[in-house]
C-alpha cells in the first residue's frame, strides 16, 4: 500500500505541475488588457496553482486510490485481470466530472500518468515521492518571482 502510495503522490505532483500550466496556456488571464499573452499566461498559472495543488493531492490522490482498489476488488471477483484498468478510468474520469470541463481533464492526464508509472514497474522511494512534490512548488514560486519582478 505504501508503494502505491508513493507512486501516486509522484503522479499527483506530475498531474499538478502539466495541468496546470495546459490550463495557463489554454486559458490565460484576460482581465488585464495591457498585459502580453505571457504575463496573462504566468499570472494565470500562478492563480490556478492555488486551486490545483490542494485539490489534486487530497480529493485525486484519495478518489485514484479508489478507484484503482474497486478496479482490483472487481477484476479478483470477476477473474478478468484486464477488467481492472477498465474500471479504474471509469471511476477516475466519474469521479474528475465534478467540475466538468475543468476537472475532467486532470482525472484523466493524473489516470495516464500513473498507469505510465505503473508501467514502468519501478521501485519508488520516499525520496522521489518527496522530491517529486517540489516540482509543483518549484513552478508556482517561479511564477511568483516572475509576478514580483513584474510589479517593479
Amino acid at each position: 500500500m505504501r508503494i502505491i502510495f508513493k507512486r501516486k503522490l509522484i503522479a499527483a505532483s506530475f498531474t499538478c505541475s502539466l495541468y496546470t500550466i495546459l490550463l495557463g496556456l489554454l486559458v490565460p488571464d484576460l482581465i488585464d488588457s495591457k498585459a502580453t499573452y505571457f504575463q496573462s499566461v504566468i499570472t494565470s498559472i500562478s492563480i490556478y496553482f492555488l486551486y490545483t495543488i490542494p485539490a489534486i493531492f487530497v480529493y485525486g490522490l484519495f478518489t485514484s486510490f479508489v478507484s484503482d482498489k474497486i478496479g482490483e476488488l472487481l477484476a479478483r471477483k470477476t477473474g478478468e485481470n484486464n477488467f481492472a484498468w477498465h474500471i479504474s478510468l471509469l471511476l477516475h474520469l466519474l469521479f474528475g466530472s465534478v467540475l466538468l470541463f475543468i476537472s475532467l481533464p486532470a482525472a484523466l492526464l493524473f489516470y495516464l500518468i500513473d498507469r505510465l508509472l505503473r508501467k514502468k514497474d519501478r521501485f519508488f522511494t520516499w525520496t522521489h515521492s518527496l522530491l517529486s512534490i517540489a516540482l509543483p512548488i518549484f513552478l508556482w514560486l517561479l511564477t511568483m518571482v516572475n509576478e514580483w519582478f513584474s510589479i517593479f
